[in-house]
């Protein structure tokens, strides 16, 4: 097992593995931002999706606007350097100021609660773009309802989501969209987020994106992300689920739990004789 600590101060980035600094090295790119996705395991630059970490992640955590030394995350035991037990890790973050706006920690944790919002959403007539777009964290991808000049909307149905602030990513729908049924708010031709203030905390139960008729991006309703109180709603299983109380969750792929790109007996030509699965089952006597 290795244990890595990262850390940016200015443009200073230190590597700590094992609680030795094994790398300094200068950059003058934002360590986190919330205007681009942030990506882990994998290179975010390559649209191929390459680089992809071959390995096991476990206990990741992300702190924003503070840096904190190896001794936070870890300790020598008995001549070996390992991590402190998670509620240790949290109380010391905690302790130094918190895990900051974009902060977040991952446990990996199977039994966690995910959300799938894009699973309820629907269009009319139907879509163009699939409704994973709108949850995927990502505003230069967008769901949209299919093109045509009369009327269209995009209907978003949410459970176990409160907040006083709405906004959507609108991606150029001339129209408007209505909260919990009401609230109407303009949406017009411009590609930018759009917001709407309840007055006070509230059960969010339905967003709708309306176009009227004869109008917007190519005659479609076009929404690209939602926030409320400026947390992006973000398609996760409980392996993308953040434990931080930030709800900075993430949307997993190809290293969840039960993901079938990651069934890799799939993938083997056994002629027909002893089931593959016997390979990846984790017992050496199969």
């Amino acid at each position: 097992m290795t244990h890595i600590v990262l850390t940016r101060y200015d443009d200073k980035i230190t590597c700590w593995q094992n609680n030795i600094a094994v790398t300094h090295s200068a950059s003058s790119k934002a360590a986190a931002t919330v205007s681009r996705p942030h990506y882990i395991g994998r290179d975010g630059s390559s649209t191929a999706k390459k680089w992809m970490v071959n390995g096991y992640l476990s206990e990741y955590y992300f702190v924003d606007g503070q840096v904190l030394e190896p001794t936070a995350f870890g300790k020598d035991f008995e001549g070996k350097w390992g991590p402190l037990n998670n509620s240790v890790i949290k109380a010391n973050i905690t302790a130094a100021g918190g895990f900051g706006t974009s902060g977040f920690y991952l446990p990996f944790d199977p039994e966690a609660t995910g959300a799938i919002y894009s699973n309820s959403v629907t269009a009319n007539p139907g879509f163009s773009a699939p409704p994973v777009n709108l949850f995927d964290g990502n505003i230069s991808t967008f769901t949209a309802s299919t093109a045509q000049d009369a009327a269209t909307s995009i209907t978003i149905p949410l459970s176990g989501v409160t907040g006083r602030v709405v906004e959507v990513y609108n991606g150029g729908t001339s129209g408007d969209f209505t909260v919990n049924g009401g609230n109407t708010t303009a949406l017009s031709a411009t590609v930018d987020w759009i917001s709407v203030d309840l007055g006070s905390d509230q059960s969010i139960t339905e967003i709708v994106i309306n176009k009227i008729d004869g109008t917007g991006a190519g005659g479609t309703a076009r929404v690209s992300a939602i926030r409320i109180d400026g947390k992006m709603l973000v398609d996760h299983s409980s392996i993308g689920h953040d434990d931080s109380g930030n709800d900075n969750h993430f949307q997993d792929e190809n290293f969840a739990v039960g993901n079938t790109s990651q069934v890799w007996s799939d993938y083997v030509d056994n002629n027909g004789l002893e089931p593959a699965t016997n390979l990846f089952d984790g017992n050496t006597s199969t």
